[in-house]
């Protein structure tokens, strides 16, 4: 008996649910798999060793920055913090500590430090900025987050603005695949979000844009206050503060700028100057007399696509790249100078 188009059409739909029901299920296994490995958090929250503050002549470094400090797509062991460590370890007694808090800014950066300055008492305080979307994140304004503290300038005084309500965090649930659904979907939107608030343009890029507006002159002026604060407070402690500018992957990379120009159309409407934001920190560094490291050389110098991930964060070989540069910038300001013989 011959089969009808209708009853091929029925057929096909069976086939074809039933291999979208085995994809989720074989889904399914590999999330949960994966959240037997997830990354692991010290008690203080961060993706780091648990703090060993025993010793007080050990050299103790707190590193503090956003998601390249976190290094959550790597091992703790291959982070840019104690990759530090165990450079430093050739030479010296030293320990550690890294505070990492993806999209933190230096409004996040500050409260970190006021909060765990008085508990690691460091020497050296490495504050990582990432000119790429630290700006933004730094300004109200600018910025689309809802669920995080900002600051505003008030007759050239830094206020702190009221934090926004807390919102509970959403439960994976028992089928992780809806999570997974949900937190991706998430993702588009504030992708999509940026993007609209940029008029085509991912929003954080306007930092390189050589016509300046307002708002991002600025977010500029709450950036530089909010460093002078986050001098001030380490100054305040005992330590040294030595700035660390990260590049954007487009900044060291041949073509990556390129294939930023193909993907979003309105840049190729707008002057770019990829150096401005690297370069204004180290202005700010050198007339607060605060030693001051470009990653952007290194990373140029030495570039390869293994240096980074997909997302634009760096793979364990750009963490140690990252870690190399910051313990010789250590090493050559003699911030770890052992005792000459005559002292």
């Amino acid at each position: 008996m011959p089969v009808s188009d209708k009853q091929k059409f029925y057929f096909a739909g069976i086939i074809a649910l039933m291999a979208a029901i085995i994809a989720l299920g074989a889904w399914e296994i590999s999330l949960r798999c994966a959240a037997k490995e997830r990354p692991v958090m010290n008690s203080w929250g961060f993706h780091d060793p648990e703090p060993d503050l025993r010793g007080a002549d050990r050299l103790r470094v707190l590193v503090a920055g956003d998601s390249f400090v976190e290094g959550i797509a790597v091992k703790i062991d291959r982070t840019v913090g104690q990759q530090i460590e165990r450079i430093l370890a050739d030479r010296f007694d030293a320990e550690v500590v890294s505070l990492g808090e993806p999209g933190a800014g230096q409004g996040g950066e500050l409260e970190l430090l006021e909060r765990y300055l008085p508990v690691v008492q460091p020497k050296v305080v490495v504050l990582m900025v990432f000119p790429g979307n630290d700006v933004w994140n730094n300004s109200a304004k600018l910025d689309i987050k809802a669920n995080k503290s900002f600051y505003r300038l008030a007759q050239g005084r830094l206020v702190r603005l009221p934090s926004p309500p807390t919102q509970a965090g959403s439960s994976p649930g028992r089928v992780r695949v809806i999570g997974e659904i949900r937190r991706r979907i998430d993702i588009w939107r504030a992708k999509r979000a940026m993007i609209k608030a940029g008029h085509g343009i991912p929003g954080p890029f306007l930092v390189y844009n050589k016509t300046v507006s307002p708002d991002w002159r600025e977010a500029w002026e709450i950036t530089f206050a909010l460093t002078e604060r986050i001098q001030r407070i380490v100054t305040e402690s005992g330590a040294t503060l030595l700035v660390v500018a990260i590049p954007e992957r487009f900044q060291v990379s041949p073509d990556a700028f390129d294939r930023l120009l193909a993907e979003y159309p309105a840049m190729r409407n707008i002057q770019w100057d990829l150096s401005t934001p690297v370069r204004q920190f180290g202005e700010w560094c050198a007339r607060s007399n605060v030693p001051f490291l470009d990653l952007t050389h290194d990373f140029r110098a030495r570039y390869s696509d293994r240096l980074f991930i997909p997302d634009g964060h760096w793979s364990a070989d750009g963490h140690r790249l990252a870690a190399e540069a910051i313990a010789e910038k250590l090493h050559s300001h003699l911030v770890f100078a052992e005792p000459s013989a005559d002292s």
